[in-house]
């Protein structure tokens, strides 16, 4: 067994362009694999969170130029912002006070940025870079709460209607929206229709669409939906994906085509020593050992280099793309492995060893 090994790591040496060659090619198609796992999963995750905060945006339409206001109908409507719906303006007077935009953000918060909870009263809230602690609204002060940075936003909403880093966010649900949109309007009746007309609800609650775009149509003069649609879908990776699966199919057809090529052209070139070899006592088992000492070493060699590169990473084991990657590569080389070895037994088995002695002695 000791010598078999010896040979075998003999070979390496001999072959070492060979090796090295393999070793090359088995990196970059396991990099392949584990960006197509990358993509694939990153992408399917990242559209099952887009569709779980999809939002319909409405057309509002307005037919006339002055509007009145009737608490009633705050009030009937007001529910629609409990969850899941959520209307803002930017206020001119504070942000000309605090030098920044201020908006106001009446409802479900969280649906613009996951940061601000969805909890009754008042809260301000301001992305991590803000240099505010305190913002007085209503001659009470206000602590300034930090939300997600403004990238990671950005990636949530896949839009930004809020585009200032140092955007405020005056959040009101409840009893406090009501009182704060009523005095509003109280002042000025159309605060409440541009309220009303700027509503994001979220795509699948289909029942307070429905209430929401009837209870317009209905009940409030003057304003009426055209129509409504999800906001900017993110960008269809499907081109991308089919692009490098193809690359790891044109890889993976390239590879073994070149093995095979390869492997019998060295198998011609050893077959006087494999033949002094099995003359010399050695069995079937021990040449095939040889092989697998040599083939092993490339698979051996090739993992350690794809752990240095980063591409097999344990400490992202948590994951799930880092898992499927993980899971992707382990499969990948399984698969050489058992190939690799398969077809070295049926070939050597389909090879007549002997001949090339009796060759030489004819």
């Amino acid at each position: 067994m000791y010598a078999n090994l010896w040979l075998g790591l003999r070979d390496i040496w001999k072959y070492k362009l060979f090796f090295g060659a393999c070793i090359v090619f088995l990196v970059v198609f396991c990099t392949v694999v584990s960006i197509v796992c990358w993509i694939i999963m990153g992408v399917i995750d990242y559209r099952k969170s887009w569709e779980a905060r999809t939002l319909e945006i409405f057309e509002p339409v307005y037919t006339q130029y002055e509007f009145t206001y009737n608490r009633e109908h705050l009030e009937n409507i007001s529910w629609i912002y409990q969850k899941n719906a959520v209307s803002s303006r930017i206020s001119l007077s504070l942000s000309n006070r605090y030098g920044r935009p201020v908006y106001l953000v009446f409802g479900d918060g969280s649906l613009i940025n996951p940061g601000i909870a969805n909890q009754e009263g008042i809260a301000v809230y301001a992305y991590d870079t803000c240099d505010l602690d305190k913002v007085e609204i209503l001659g009470v002060e206000h602590k300034v709460r930090p939300t997600l940075s403004f990238s990671e936003t950005f990636e949530f909403s896949g839009f930004t209607p809020f585009p200032d880093p140092d955007s405020i966010f005056v959040a009101y649900q409840g009893k406090a929206m009501v009182d704060v949109i009523h005095l509003m309007a109280e002042q000025n009746p159309d605060r409440f229709i541009e309220i009303l007309g700027d509503t994001w609800i979220r795509a699948e609650d289909s029942e307070r669409i429905e209430y929401f775009t009837k209870y317009v149509t209905d009940h409030i003069e003057g304003l009426y939906f055209k129509g409504y649609s999800h906001n900017q879908m993110p960008k269809d990776y499907s081109s991308v994906i089919i692009y490098v699966v193809l690359m790891a199919i044109i890889l993976s057809l390239t590879g073994a085509v070149s093995f095979v090529v390869i492997f019998q052209g060295m198998l011609q070139r050893m077959q006087r020593d494999l033949t002094i070899h099995l003359q010399s006592g050695a069995r079937f088992r021990d040449v095939l050992l040889r092989f697998y000492v040599f083939y092993g070493a490339i698979i051996g060699v090739s993992v350690a280099i794809l752990h240095m590169l980063g591409v097999i990473n344990y400490r992202f084991i948590g994951m799930p793309e880092e898992y499927g990657a993980l899971l992707a590569i382990y499969g990948t080389l399984l698969a050489v492995v058992i190939g690799i070895s398969a077809y070295i037994a049926r070939a050597l088995k389909r090879t007549n060893l002997f001949e090339n002695l009796r060759g030489d002695m004819v």
